[in-house]
């Protein structure tokens, strides 16, 4: 589910169930997808709302909206249709059925075909729904009588007034299918009128619960929620989040506000890891959009950094049974850069775990992606690519249509290769021998091929009065796109530089292919740092900047720093931590 207040009118607020990407909400059961309900007297010239996670990182909503002497507390968490949240009663959904409803989702047809037989159990036909519970007490802080003001759930007709075609029906908005959306309980009663203003003493209070389900439920079925303890509930659903916590290791930081961040973050992203609860590969999305070898290491490679390593297996078994024959790795959106950060991941989970079962029970997976990435090198060792990136692969590394010989692509693809290498050297270094045997000309190429493009790209200028060599995201251009100097239409996602600074060069730190301290390196970094951030943070999505791990290797802790606060400041929601 999504909640938030109405932010045009300054008050409580909507829920907007979800099966990932808002395009693809199945309507069957839904009318529209999003669903209102309004507490507090109306639209006014200031807004008093403040929300928190329950204890800091809990996903479970905490807020307040204050109207006058009236204050709704309000609690909004998830839970289950039929009896309190536990660990042994979410049994998961199958990790086809989350990954076709993703943005970008690449399905075969086999998995079409498949999905189609899933989705009667799997989405639309649930043993039971989930439930988004939203409690409020409405407390009178004044010294005389005042009224509270509520509108019970309602599917919005016309953006100034009606509720659409939805009857309300003791205590239940009923649509016209004759489901109800949700109930709606005043004092643990059925609400008596869909509008309400209810005189509370000075002192006291009043509790109004409205809970909807993720699909529309028959009137009986939503009856038996109503008759459902809201304490009961909570204390599970608590309980339910604490233990995810509990579980693997614990990271504990000085600064407060970052602690309950990390591991707020840990179970937004546990939220998001779609598949079986037992058993079984699972799809670590990105947001709403499908996984993404690039874009997905991080989340699993976190999972192995805080001790989580059977999540990061089966996040990993996912790319790995959707690998095609010839060993190529692609999930989302027509990017080709996932096999190289997905072998990249794989050795970094070795490193994490030393598993030497489960190494072998890859081998042939991670030998076919080295595979791949080797012949696809060896088409472009042509002689017609001196100096526009001999030996490199060519590509598409994000959203932009950029089929290029591109740092990013190559320093990830060799980093994998060197991963892949590294772990199997104690296992099967005779089965990796031709993989270990080309990686010191592949790493010679792209130097080359880089360094020789820092001498055709222009100096730039920077603070201190000095001009520091520049660098192009791919080795056909001399110097940043952003520049200019060939031409082109750049711009893409609210920036110029996002191919310089997102999706180029930068990745040849991270890669290995530079080491942070030599003069490309420092070069790149300066360059960098002058022309493309604003406080030293990157424009745009700066999560794909690397420059960060830059500073960290050359020992730079202040400009890391300076980085890092300022780029997640700018991005994520300072109270409840979502991005």
């Amino acid at each position: 589910f999504r909640v938030m207040p109405l932010e045009s009118a300054g008050y409580w607020g909507y829920v907007e169930p979800c099966d990932l990407a808002r395009s693809s909400i199945p309507r069957e059961g839904r009318d529209p997808g999003r669903y209102y309900f309004i507490l507090g007297r109306g639209a006014r010239c200031s807004i008093d709302i403040e929300r928190r996670l329950e204890d800091g990182s809990l996903p479970i909503i905490r807020s307040t909206q204050v109207d006058g002497d009236i204050e709704y507390r309000l609690t909004i968490f998830a839970t289950l249709e039929k009896e309190p949240l536990t660990a042994d009663k979410v049994r998961g959904t199958h990790w086809l059925a989350a990954f076709a409803h993703a943005a970008g989702a690449m399905l075969t047809p086999d998995e079409k075909a498949h999905y189609e037989t899933l989705a009667a159990t799997e989405v639309t036909g649930r043993e039971q729904e989930l439930l988004c519970w939203v409690h409020v007490e409405a407390v009178n802080r004044g010294a005389v009588p005042r009224y509270a003001y509520a509108k019970a759930g309602y599917i919005k007709a016309d953006p100034l007034e009606g509720v659409g075609k939805a009857r309300f029906i003791d205590g239940q908005r009923v649509n016209t299918e004759g489901k109800a959306i949700c109930v709606n309980l005043l004092n643990g009663k059925p609400m008596p009128q869909e509008e309400m203003a209810v005189l509370i003493q000075p002192g006291a209070n009043e509790t109004l619960d409205i809970i909807f389900p993720h699909r529309p439920l028959p009137r009986d079925r939503m009856a038996e929620v109503g008759r459902q303890s809201f304490d009961a509930h909570h204390r599970a659903c608590r309980a339910f989040w604490q233990g995810k916590l509990a579980a693997g290791s614990q990271i504990s930081l000085p600064d407060p506000v970052i602690d309950q961040r990390v591991s707020a973050g840990l179970l937004h992203l546990d939220i998001t890891t779609l598949g079986m609860r037992e058993g079984g590969p699972l799809a670590a999305v990105v947001g709403w959009y499908a996984p993404i070898g690039s874009e997905t290491s991080p989340i699993i490679q976190f999972y192995d950094s805080l001790g989580r390593h059977e999540l990061a297996e089966r996040c990993i078994q996912f790319f790995l049974d959707r690998q095609r024959d010839d060993g190529f790795i692609q999930t989302c959106l027509g990017y080709q850069l996932e096999t190289g950060p997905v072998l990249w991941t794989i050795g970094e989970h070795f490193r994490y775990t030393r598993d030497v079962d489960w190494a072998r029970r890859v081998r042939p997976n991670v030998l076919k992606a080295c595979r791949f990435i080797l012949g696809w090198r060896r088409r472009n060792l042509k002689e017609e690519l001196r100096g526009k990136g001999y030996g490199l692969l060519e590509g598409k590394v994000a959203d932009p249509q950029d089929f290029y010989h591109s740092y990013m692509l190559n320093g990830l693809s060799y980093l994998g290769l060197k991963r892949a290498v590294e772990m199997y050297d104690g296992i099967d270094p005779d089965g990796f021998r031709e993989v270990k045997d080309e990686l010191p000309s592949y790493l010679d190429d792209i130097r080359r091929s880089y360094a020789e493009n820092v001498v055709r790209s222009p100096v730039v200028p920077l603070g201190d009065g000095s001009w520091v060599p520049s660098f192009s995201p791919w080795a056909e251009y001399a110097g940043p796109v952003s520049l200019y100097a060939e031409g082109g239409s750049w711009l893409s996602h609210y920036m110029f530089a996002s191919r310089d600074s997102l999706i180029g060069s930068l990745y040849l730190g991270i890669g290995e292919v530079l080491d942070p301290n030599e003069p490309l390196a420092d070069w790149l970094l300066r360059a960098h740092q002058e022309l493309m951030t604003h406080r030293n943070a990157g424009f745009s999505q700066p999560y794909y900047c690397r420059h960060d791990w830059l500073h960290l290797r050359r020992g730079e802790v202040k400009q890391y720093l300076k980085t890092y606060y300022n780029q997640f400041t700018s991005l994520q929601d300072r109270e409840t931590y979502t991005f």
